[in-house]
């Protein structure tokens, strides 16, 4: 008479098969998390200093993320609302982006980090944008 050939896996390779599929988690979750950060040098700006006298920060290189909340056509680029969360409340800044600086379609409601220069007048400029 026959014998039957086992059915059952062995423990290594189930040891095996888990210990890949963890790997593969845990890698996909660094991936991921890596990816949402604004990764700018630039500190972030402080919404209430600038909101106080956004002058005062002139000549400055900052980094901003948050929501766009409006897009205004411009003959040289684009002028962005940006919903901001800093200091523990929420605050609008408008940013100008000028062409050729967001190549990306910038859309509204979406989260986007912004690296920007403070010019005369306190007017923020991007010098590069990301989406989140």
């Amino acid at each position: 008479m026959a014998r039957r050939a086992s059915s059952s896996i062995n423990l290594p390779t189930l040891i095996g098969i888990i210990v890949a599929a963890l790997v593969l988690l845990v890698g996909g979750f660094i991936a991921l998390s890596k990816g949402k950060s604004s990764s700018f040098d630039s500190p972030p700006i402080r919404m209430s200093e600038f909101m106080e006298n956004g002058n005062s920060m002139r000549g400055m290189e900052f980094s901003v993320e948050g929501i766009v909340t409006a897009r205004y056509p411009r003959d040289e680029g684009l002028g962005l609302s940006v919903e901001v969360e800093n200091d523990g409340d929420s605050r609008h800044l408008f940013i100008v982006v000028p062409s050729g600086v967001g190549e990306t379609n910038i859309e509204r409601e979406q989260p986007y980090s912004f690296k920007i220069n403070i010019e005369e007048g306190g007017i923020a400029v991007a010098s590069a944008v990301k989406r989140l």
